[in-house]
């Protein structure tokens, strides 16, 4: 097994991580919002929401209440994500709209930006595929955001000294990585092995309470096990070592809430998704987890795909769902990777991919005003996408949103440089359009 390179003594201090002020401010809100949906207790559902309408740094998710307690009263159910206007909501509908309570509820402020809510949720959609047959391993990947991107591709060298600002985690890259950055945060990329890892958007998912002494992770994990693992087996050992602490970006002056789910492939055709359901982890290994989208989890996506299945005219090219929505989407991709021929060469794998990829896109002019109307699906204009031959160890960029492509071979690419190399498709010489613009 690959491991990061660091000194024993940042080895020692980084082994028991302090349980910060912002911690322990995420279990009293938990507890107290666990309290009141148990008890049926406006007040400390209030109480909740006021602690993290002052900290907005994470999610906070309730801890799983025992039967015992909840014996006879019936309580309301909390939603997967405890937002502090959700705990209000609920705060109110416990009370049945008491005044005094609507009156204390409507003291409650949260900072805002632009007349955006504390967290814009559910604002991105995006999918991931990976085919394996004979000239390789091909992988495809899109993204599609609510508001313009400014996607850069980063270069990692072997041998830098890394850093997480949130596990306070140091670390050195055994593997050079190229990689497509957002909000400052490596979300894809593929190494000098060929390992290839994708972080994609899960609207329920459900996390772990954060516990002392174990590492908490920032937005640097991806970064982290992709500078340091060759395989999926590699990945999913470091994975069970870690905790992920999910705080909002900013995009634009706006938090944008990123709640993550994860797939990995590597050369050998393996393949893997990491999800967090019912607070806790969960892992799907094997060649057969080869295509991720968004919300709903794994195991509903597969449960709706099935239905398709049984419906069996659904499932052919006369008839496969076309919505924008993540389970069409699921079900599209799912076809594709089924029937996609054995290609005659590499370049026509990459192709077939590319083909794959449009099926799942979602073009330019669709009207994207409706991003905080939670109704209106995963309509977003697709920014990006990607396709990887991870034989070859090539990648095929495309920012949709410029009509420019970037084509990088990680054989040619120096990966002993000192730092970190980023790479601006509106204005790299590395750029070409595929329309001689």
């Amino acid at each position: 097994m690959a491991h990061a390179v660091f000194s024993q003594e940042e080895e020692k201090k980084e082994q028991t991580p302090p349980q910060s002020k912002e911690m322990s401010l995420t279990v009293l809100a938990q507890q107290l919002a666990d309290y009141g949906y148990a008890n049926k207790d406006p007040l400390s559902i209030l109480a909740a929401a006021k602690i993290i309408a002052n900290n907005p740094v994470r999610e906070f998710k309730p801890q799983s209440v025992s039967p015992e307690k909840t014996k006879g009263t019936s309580p309301v159910t909390p939603s997967v994500l405890l937002n502090p206007q959700k705990l209000l909501d609920d705060a109110k509908k416990i009370s049945n709209n008491d005044p005094a309570i609507v009156a204390l509820a409507d003291q409650i402020t949260f900072p805002k930006s632009k007349g955006s809510p504390p967290f814009t949720q559910n604002a991105g959609a995006c999918s991931v595929m990976m085919k394996t047959n004979k000239q390789g391993v091909f992988v495809g990947r899109s993204s599609d955001f609510f508001l313009p991107l400014k996607t850069r591709l980063e270069v990692i060298p072997a041998g830098y000294k890394d850093y997480d600002p949130i596990s306070k985690f140091r670390w050195t890259t055994k593997y050079g990585v190229v990689g497509v950055n957002d909000f400052n945060i490596l979300y894809e990329g593929m190494n000098q092995k060929g390992f290839n890892a994708h972080i994609l958007l899960q609207e329920d998912a459900q996390f772990p309470v954060l516990v002392p002494n174990k590492q908490t992770w920032g937005p640097k994990f991806l970064e982290y096990l992709l500078t340091t693992c060759a395989t999926v087996n590699e990945a999913l050992d470091k994975m069970q070592n870690l905790q992920l602490d999910v705080r909002p970006v900013q995009h634009e002056g706006i938090p944008v809430l990123i709640k993550p789910h994860m797939a990995f492939y590597d050369s050998s055709g393996d393949a893997a998704v990491v999800e967090f359901n019912d607070g806790k982890m969960e892992i799907f290994h094997g060649p057969q987890y080869n295509v991720l989208a968004n919300a709903p989890n794994l195991h509903k996506q597969q449960g709706y795909l099935a239905n398709i299945r049984e419906g069996k005219t659904q499932f052919s090219i006369a008839s496969l769902p076309g919505g924008a929505d993540s389970k069409c989407r699921f079900v599209r991709m799912t076809f594709d990777m089924e029937n996609m021929p054995e290609p005659a060469s590499p370049h026509q794998a990459v192709i077939f991919m590319e083909e794959a990829i449009h099926n799942i896109e979602v073009p330019a002019y669709i009207d994207t005003s409706h991003v905080n109307n939670p109704a209106a699906g995963d309509a977003w204009e697709t920014r990006w996408h990607v396709v990887l031959d991870v034989k070859n160890l090539k990648m095929y960029f495309d920012n949709d949103q410029i009509g420019k492509r970037i084509n990088l071979d990680l054989n040619k690419i120096d990966f002993n440089k000192k730092e970190i190399e980023y790479i601006d498709p509106a204005t790299s010489e590395k750029a070409i359009s595929p329309y001689g613009w």
